[in-house]
């Protein structure tokens, strides 16, 4: 866990540093950029998580070694004809055990250029953590708040669990979130099928171009509200359309789970649409249509919430809609009156959600510490 809090004492440090001017200027010999203070956060920040998330040991993560031998090394013996087929397969002879085909490709391709996994996971962070940078850097309130957040909520499956649904997430998220606010719906629409090709799973998020402009008022929360209580009371009914909806086999294994807990996670999720719902004008006063997009994608994950107490697998779900809390958070700052208020709610959520990590109290090997150990 050491690597992790030492991760978020350096950016805090970072940030600190820089917040006391606004704009720098880089020279690279004859030429300059100028970026602002924002810029240079978000790019240490990320550069950071590159490194912990692509030099990480195999042990690291639930399905870091199992993509190695499940996957990428298969995949070393398949020859390009095999990987062309489970195209084949899934979309055209309608093959259910074949699934999210374009992550084989990907695997392929690398593999051109190398057949080191270890060079592979440093891959597909720079593949997530580039895009997840820019998309903070450009559209939060607050960066360090939003990189405390993922460090602290985030960062188990995004930086060092998942690889086909990071790719995808990069995609859909990143990607569709511009396309959004930019009303490109065709092009929406694209993207999350071309990402369903890697993780059937972001096939939930396809409607939420539309549903992302749903006005924001006492009414829609209610309604909101009513269909999240009902999804908690029918939740096994919700299992069962989504696994209809999806029609893939590997669903069927996310049956009721005993002992199933949905965590501390299910219960933030829950209190932040509270208080959301409270204080959603003063959010919408300070950002209408950036809030508006926000405050519908908290509730839907509000709404998927229930799903943690049939199988914590349904995480996988929820994550599309709750990564957004690193813009939303922030956003709650417009609740506050004056900059000392602020602060103190700066502080007090960024210890808290610190003092989460250190309760997971997770483990963290680089890989050269597995091969001299």
């Amino acid at each position: 866990m050491i690597w992790y809090l030492l991760n978020i004492l350096i950016i805090s440090i970072v940030w600190l540093l820089l917040n006391e001017k606004k704009v720098y200027q880089l020279n690279f010999g004859e030429k300059s950029a100028v970026l602002d203070k924002n810029a240079i956060y978000c790019i240490v920040a990320s550069t950071l998580w590159i490194l912990l998330s692509g030099l990480r040991g195999l042990s690291v993560g639930a399905d870091t070694l199992s993509y190695k031998v499940d996957d990428f090394d298969v995949v070393k013996n398949y020859s390009w004809d095999q990987i062309f087929e489970r195209f084949v397969d899934k979309y055209i002879e309608g093959e259910g055990s074949f699934n999210d085909p374009s992550f084989y490709l990907i695997n392929k391709v690398f593999q051109i250029f190398s057949d080191n996994y270890q060079l592979f996971l440093l891959f597909i962070a720079l593949v997530f953590f580039i895009p997840f940078g820019i998309f903070v850097c450009k559209n939060s309130k607050n960066p360090h708040f939003s990189f405390i957040l993922f460090s602290c909520l985030f960062f188990e499956f995004y930086a060092i669990t998942g690889l086909r649904q990071t790719i995808a997430t990069a995609i859909v998220v990143f990607g569709g979130y511009a396309l959004i606010k930019r009303k490109k719906w065709l092009a929406y629409i694209l993207i999350v099928l071309l990402a369903s090709t890697i993780h059937l799973s972001v096939l939930c998020v396809l409607p939420f171009y539309w549903l992302s402009k749903i006005k924001i008022n006492k009414i829609t929360l209610l309604c909101y509200w009513i269909a999240t209580i009902c999804s908690f009371v029918f939740n096994n009914q919700l299992l069962f359309f989504l696994k209809f909806l999806l029609n893939n086999d590997k669903y069927n294994g996310y049956i009721q789970t005993d002992g199933a807990s949905a965590g501390t996670f299910l219960f933030l999720l829950i209190a932040v649409g509270i208080v959301v719902t409270l204080f959603h004008k003063n959010i919408l006063k300070y950002s209408p249509e950036n809030g508006r997009l926000l405050i519908n994608a908290l509730m839907i994950a509000v709404f998927f919430s229930s799903l943690l107490l049939i199988n914590e697998s349904f995480m996988r779900v929820l994550q599309y809609y709750s990564l957004y809390l690193v813009l939303l958070l922030p956003e709650l700052e417009s609740m506050m009156a004056n900059s000392r208020d602020k602060k103190i709610y700066r502080m007090v959520a960024e210890c808290v959600l610190i003092l989460l990590l250190i309760n997971k109290n997770p483990e963290y090997v680089f890989f050269w510490q597995e091969i001299l150990g």
